[in-house]
């Protein structure tokens, strides 16, 4: 046995020699180099730039979104994505979603712009809803008082009855 431990050390030194070029090889390093930057801009119908928006990226036939926010300034930037086909769009709250459909060959700059939600409460969440009441009279505060487990409850009901009304009418959930 003494007489193959150098024998052994041999191999597993080669072994991990191997990993280390077939890590840090060019097939590995290009799959990250061939990527394709895209970048822009958000803004309002008014051109007011929108921080904090959600902007997604999803390549055509592919099941993998990339999501990124938006900046101080309403900019957002992908990391590199393979070239190829994509539908992008951006997200916030009270505004209609803004959308593109881009063939990413090269880097590219793509501006989106969001137009504000006439009927923008059926977007709201139970939680936001309670957020919005008016606080100015004792009636108004004991209706924003509701915390903990009630309030919880109370946000399930006002979803479920808020769905269950939409559905009933016809609408689009």
């Amino acid at each position: 046995m003494k007489k193959n431990r150098p024998m052994l050390t041999s191999i597993l030194a080669t072994f991990a020699v191997g990993l280390s070029f077939a890590a840090f090889s060019p097939i590995a390093v290009s799959a990250v180099s061939n990527g394709v930057l895209l970048a822009g801009t958000v803004r309002s119908e008014s051109g007011e730039k929108m921080a904090g928006v959600t902007v997604s990226a999803k390549a055509d036939g592919r099941t993998i979104t990339t999501s990124v926010f938006t900046d101080e300034n309403g900019e957002y930037y992908f990391p590199p994505l393979p070239s190829g086909k994509y539908r992008v769009w951006a997200q916030a709250d009270t505004f209609e979603t803004g959308r593109a459909e881009i063939n990413l060959t090269e880097t590219r700059h793509q501006d989106l712009v969001l137009k504000p939600m006439q009927d923008f409460e059926r977007q709201l969440t139970g939680d936001q809803v309670l957020a919005a009441l008016p606080d100015s009279t004792p009636e108004d505060r004991r209706l924003n008082g509701f915390s903990g487990p009630t309030a919880r409850a109370a946000t399930s009901q006002i979803t479920y009855c808020r769905t269950d009304l939409m559905r009933r009418a016809g609408l689009q959930l």
